[in-house]
């Protein structure tokens, strides 16, 4: 733009000047790394932007996944609270057909074993 604007100073008002073409600029070593490396720099600022802005909408999602499910949770303890009968119900579809034998201690602190009764064959 300062070129444009030196040669319409120049040349005044004989000529109408609307752009110029500049063609085999030769720039220094130093001035070309020196671009190099801005352009680098950047490009790095825009990737930790990026990273960032990801980090803040994968934590979003985290934590409106949590929400989520906490309240599914809390929705089907009220519903289990409300309706004993339910938790039979979901005993009896994931049963597999065979019975169970449970065998306790009968004290406290010892351990309850759940084992099969007769065989699957």
């Amino acid at each position: 733009m300062r070129t444009l604007e030196s040669v319409r100073k120049k040349i005044g008002t004989i000529l109408v000047i609307e752009d110029i073409v500049i063609e085999d600029v030769s720039l220094s070593k130093e001035l070309e790394n020196a671009i190099e490396q801005k352009m680098v720099q950047e490009q790095e600022a825009a990737k930790a932007s990026f990273t960032k802005e990801k980090a803040i909408i994968d934590a979003q999602t985290a934590v409106i996944t949590a929400d989520g499910q906490a309240q599914s949770i809390a929705k089907r303890g009220k519903a289990i609270r409300e309706n004993p009968g339910v938790v039979a119900l979901m005993i009896a579809e994931k049963w597999n057909g065979v019975s169970p034998l449970v065998v306790g201690s009968g004290k406290e602190g010892g351990a309850n074993v759940i084992m099969p009764i007769g065989s699957k064959d």
